[in-house]
C-alpha cells in the first residue's frame, strides 16, 4: 500500500550530509507499523515523506528515491491527492486546528473537498459512534484538555475517509487514562480496516495492534522487528537502543518526611475554575527547599493552574504562600520563578540555541557553565542552529537549559520529557538532580511514570479537583 524505496533526503541541498539515508519501508494494507528511535533520529522526517509534506513544503531540500502510494509515485502527485489516502495527526494537535468548534473541525476536510451536507452528517455520526465521542461534539476546542484535543484530531482523520492514518507521537502529553483511550480508539480504527503508522516513544498502549516495528538511528533503519520480537526485548538492550519502557510502568508514590530545611508553604489556595462547578483547594502543604516535587494528576484537573498560582501568574483571590513564615507577594513569587512550558515554541525567541539558552542566564554562571549544560543535554553540536529548526525533543532541551541557567529559586517544568527518548529523559533527570540545592525547589508536572520514578523526591497528587 505504501512503499519507500531507497530514499535519501536532506533539508538543504547545499548540505553534504543527508538527514535520512537508504530508507526502505513497506506498509501493507490494514497493518499497524511503529517507527521508533531516539529524538532527532529521523522519524518525523520519514512521516513527512509518507504524507508528502516532503518535498511539497520543503523546496530547499533534495530527495532521492521514491515514495509509492498504491503504486503511484507521490512526487508525481499533487498533495491533495495524497491527502485523500493519508491523513495526519501531529504531536501537537493545536497546530492543525482551523476551527473553534469541535464538530466543524472534524468535518473541515470534508467541507473543503466539497462533499454535500448529508454525506458529512453520515461521516460525523459514524465517527462519533465508532469512537464514542458524542460528548465531544459541538464543544469549544479551547476548553478541551490535551487528550480531548488529540481525540478530535484523530476523529477528523477518521471522518476524512483516508485509508492510512499517520500519527506523530500522539501520547506525548497525555495522562495514563487518555493514553489508554487513544489506544482503544486506534484499535477500533484498525478493526474497521484502517492502516495505521505511528512514530512514538511510548509503546504499552499500542501493544495489541502493532504488526511491525522499524528502529531508526542517525537517519537510517538499523533494525526491524515483529511484534513479538519487539515486546520481548530485554531491559538492558532496550536502554542501549535509547528506547523508553516497552511495557507499562507503575508510578511509585513518594512522600517527604524531612522537615529540616526551610519550606515553601501553601497556607491557602481556594481557586474557583471559571464556568465550572469545581475548585482547587490546598491548605497547609509544605515543600522543602532542596527537593524535587512531581505534580501528578489527570489531564485538565488543574496541575498547570496550580503552578501558575504558585508562580504568581494566575489571578486568584484566596491565596497565601509563605517561606519560613514570611508571606510572599505575587510579584516576589514571580521574580523568583522560572517556567519551562509544555509548548516550548511559545518561549523560544532568539536565532541560535546558544543565545537562547544564555538569554536570561544568572550572573553567577559563565560561558563554560553554559557550554557544559548544552553538552549534558546533547545539544552543544546544535548551538548555532535556529531553535525553531529543531525537533520537538531538542527544543524542549533548549528551554530546560535556559531554566537551569536562570538562577531562579522556584523552577517549574510542564511535561519536560514529552517527545523524548530514554537517553535524553535520563539526561534531563540527571541534570535536574544535579541542579537541585538547598536554595531551590523544582516542581515537575508530568504524566511520565518512568521519568518521575527516576527523578522526584515526592509525588504531589491532585485528585478530585482538591487536596
Amino acid at each position: 500500500m505504501l512503499k519507500i524505496e531507497n530514499v535519501n533526503y536532506k533539508y538543504n541541498k547545499n548540505f553534504e550530509a543527508n538527514n535520512i539515508s537508504n530508507i526502505n519501508i513497506t506498509v501493507k494494507k490494514r497493518e499497524c507499523v511503529l517507527l521508533c528511535g531516539r529524538s532527532g533520529s529521523g522519524k518525523t522526517t520519514i512521516t513527512k515523506l509518507m504524507n508528502s509534506l516532503i518535498p511539497n513544503y520543503y523546496e530547499e531540500g533534495c530527495l532521492e528515491g521514491r515514495v509509492l502510494l498504491n503504486k503511484t509515485d507521490t512526487q508525481k502527485s499533487e498533495i491533495y491527492e495524497v491527502s485523500k489516502i493519508v491523513s495526519s495527526v501531529f504531536q501537537n494537535p493545536k497546530t492543525q486546528f482551523f476551527n473553534v468548534n469541535t464538530t466543524s473541525e472534524i468535518l473541515f476536510y470534508l467541507e473543503n473537498r466539497g462533499f454535500d451536507r448529508d454525506y458529512m452528517q453520515k461521516q460525523l455520526d459514524e465517527t462519533a459512534k465508532l469512537l464514542d465521542i458524542k460528548y465531544l461534539l459541538d464543544r469549544d476546542i479551547f476548553q478541551l484538555s490535551g487528550g480531548e484535543k488529540q481525540i478530535i484530531a484523530i476523529a477528523a482523520a477518521c471522518a476524512s475517509g483516508a485509508e492510512i492514518i499517520l500519527l506523530d507521537e500522539p501520547s506525548s502529553n497525555l495522562d495514563e487514562a487518555k493514553t489508554k483511550a487513544i489506544g482503544e480508539i486506534l484499535k477500533k480504527l484498525k478493526n474497521i480496516g484502517k492502516t495505521i503508522i505511528i512514530s512514538e516513544h511510548r509503546f504499552y498502549y499500542i501493544k495489541d495492534i502493532i504488526d511491525k516495528v522499524y528502529f531508526i538511528e542517525s537517519g537510517k533503519i538499523k533494525n526491524s522487528f515483529t511484534k513479538d520480537e519487539f515486546f520481548n526485548i530485554d531491559n538492558e538492550t532496550r536502554k542501549q537502543l535509547g528506547l523508553r519502557s516497552i511495557l507499562f510502568e507503575n508510578l511509585k508514590y513518594k512522600t517527604s518526611n524531612n522537615n529540616k530545611n526551610k519550606q515553601l508553604v501553601i497556607e491557602n489556595i481556594n481557586h474557583k475554575f471559571n464556568n465550572q462547578n469545581r475548585a482547587l483547594k490546598i491548605n497547609n502543604k509544605g515543600f522543602e527547599f532542596g527537593s524535587i516535587v512531581g505534580i501528578y494528576g489527570k489531564n485538565g484537573i488543574g496541575k498547570s493552574t496550580l503552578v501558575k498560582i504558585i508562580m504568581g501568574l494566575q489571578k486568584s483571590k484566596k491565596v497565601k504562600i509563605s517561606i519560613d513564615g514570611k508571606t510572599l507577594s505575587k510579584r516576589k513569587r514571580l521574580k523568583n520563578s522560572y517556567l519551562v512550558m509544555q509548548d516550548v515554541n511559545h518561549q523560544l525567541f532568539t536565532e541560535s540555541v546558544k543565545t537562547e539558552a544564555g538569554l536570561g542566564m544568572a550572573k553567577k554562571y559563565t560561558e563554560e557553565n553554559l557550554n557544559n549544560v548544552l553538552k549534558k543535554l546533547n545539544i552543544y553540536d546544535l548551538k548555532e542552529n535556529h531553535p525553531m529548526s529543531l525537533s520537538g525533543g531538542q527544543k524542549q532541551r533548549v528551554a530546560i537549559a535556559s531554566a537551569i541557567l536562570s538562577g531562579a529559586n522556584l523552577i517549574f517544568f510542564d511535561e519536560p520529557t514529552s517527545g523524548m527518548d530514554y537517553d535524553n529523559m535520563m539526561k534531563i533527570s540527571g541534570l535536574i538532580k544535579e541542579t537541585i540545592n538547598d536554595n531551590i525547589i523544582i516542581f515537575i508536572i508530568s504524566h511520565d511514570h518512568e521519568f518521575l520514578n527516576n527523578t522526584v523526591d515526592e509525588i504531589f497528587p491532585i485528585e478530585n479537583f482538591s487536596i
